[in-house]
């Protein structure tokens, strides 16, 4: 897989971020990759690539990214 979208995003989060990154799981040498968007259990990098995603948010997602019941039950409630 190729980062080159990645590698741009570290270096310009690195100048406003300590370290480059808000997550130490996405974190691996040279650089992390940046996730574009989720979807279920799967996420999107910048790049295009689909990766699975195992950490789930530290189970703070753990029914997957983006889950439609749930979003309509939030906006529900707001309502």
């Amino acid at each position: 897989m190729i980062f080159d979208k990645s590698k741009a995003l570290f270096e310009k989060a690195c100048k406003i971020i300590p370290g480059g990154v808000n997550s130490p799981v996405r974190y691996f040498q040279p650089h992390p990759f940046f996730v574009e968007s989720g979807n279920g259990g799967r996420i999107f990098t910048k790049e295009g690539n689909t990766l699975i995603d195992y950490c789930m948010g530290y189970g703070a997602v753990f029914l997957g990214h983006n889950n439609k019941d749930i979003a309509l039950e939030v906006k529900n409630q707001i309502d």
